[in-house]
């Protein structure tokens, strides 16, 4: 069964698909292969099957080695994360990383991270892939997750020149000078063996209190994350499943194929799996479209008219008897109603 794991937030990606084009890369057509487009990179979720074959397409169509490493650079570091409050609000760097460790999904899905804890006090993450993925794009988030992690960890302990030392399983890339852009880090490339990138730190950086640690935030947010992992691994219905994938879709793209390409099967396998929880698409579609019929009747002052064609009714009228049967009142109704209840008066 599917799950919200399922689906990530593309702010990030939004992020480096920004800065390729910014360097003369368009990422359009990449995008539409994907199922993707530039409005999608401002919603607040997208299936993550799809943001792996964007990255596949960026890969292959800029021909750049450093996509993972310019990834992590480009990501802004938010106080909202609860990563980030975590490794914050822990009392020292390695009693974070035991704590990210178990609470690794919400870093990436896709991710295993095991601390190796030696003797001396120092320690070493291991960073390896959950799911088998293209070789190019496995490479690129890993190399991504251990740069900004560490970018993460130079914010909390307000230390530029953290010392870490990265050992990667890959071949040294075209790109392996970029990390004398990293003050502090050391990198060895070469290990061979399974796919994974390994991330040393001394005893001195390890046992290294963190300036802003507070035990009562560590509980709280510690709390949060536990719920936050929850939320991402409870399944989910196909019917919920496609109704969330389809929240996220622009409009026009609101159609079966769309959506079944968006969730990496076909559009008769989605259809198949529908119809044994007695759901249909073009139902659960409409849903959405009445859904977001009255978002834009009750923010917007599109014209009633225009609503129906974005939202891809075929005429005026059929857009009104629509939304009747569905919520009980005309567009114009529904629209009289909320503007009469925002300037608290009665309806006339």
């Amino acid at each position: 069964m599917p799950q919200m794991v399922n689906f990530y937030p593309p702010r990030r990606l939004a992020r480096l698909v920004h800065f390729l084009e910014s360097q003369g890369h368009s990422c359009v057509e990449a995008m539409r292969a994907a199922g993707l487009s530039h409005a999608m990179m401002d919603l607040e979720y997208i299936p993550i099957n799809s943001i792996f074959v964007l990255l596949q397409e960026m890969l292959m169509r800029t021909g750049r080695t450093d996509l993972g490493f310019v990834a992590a650079l480009e990501i802004p570091i938010g106080s909202d994360d609860i990563a980030l409050q975590l490794l914050l609000n822990a009392p020292r760097l390695r009693d974070a990383f035991l704590m990210l460790a178990k609470y690794s999904t919400l870093l990436s899905p896709v991710l295993h991270l095991t601390v190796h804890e030696r003797d001396d006090g120092g320690c070493t993450l291991e960073l390896r892939l959950k799911s088998s993925l293209a070789y190019e794009v496995g490479l690129l988030l890993l190399e991504s997750i251990a740069l900004s992690g560490h970018k993460y960890q130079q914010f909390a302990l307000q230390d530029r020149m953290l010392p870490c030392s990265f050992a990667f399983s890959w071949p040294t890339p075209a790109h392996a000078y970029r990390y004398r852009e990293i003050p502090g880090a050391q990198v060895r490339f070469g290990l061979g063996g399974e796919m994974r990138a390994l991330m040393h730190y001394g005893a001195d950086v390890a046992m290294r209190p963190m300036p802003n640690a507070d035990a009562r935030v560590h509980q709280s947010v510690e709390r949060k994350a536990r719920l936050a992992v929850t939320a991402l691994e409870r399944e989910l219905s196909y019917s919920e499943w496609t109704r969330h994938t389809l929240a996220q879709m622009e409009d026009e793209m609101l159609t079966q194929e769309s959506a079944a390409r968006l969730l990496q099967m076909s559009a008769r396998t989605l259809a198949r799996h529908l119809e044994r929880e007695g759901a249909a698409f073009g139902e659960i579609a409409h849903e959405v479209r009445i859904e977001r019929a009255r978002q834009l009747l009750a923010t917007s002052d599109m014209s009633i008219h225009d609503i129906g064609l974005k939202l891809g009714f075929a005429s005026q009228a059929n857009f009104a008897r629509s939304f009747k049967a569905r919520t009980g009142n005309s567009p114009s109704q529904f629209r009289q109603l909320r503007q009469c209840r925002q300037a608290g008066q009665e309806p006339a």
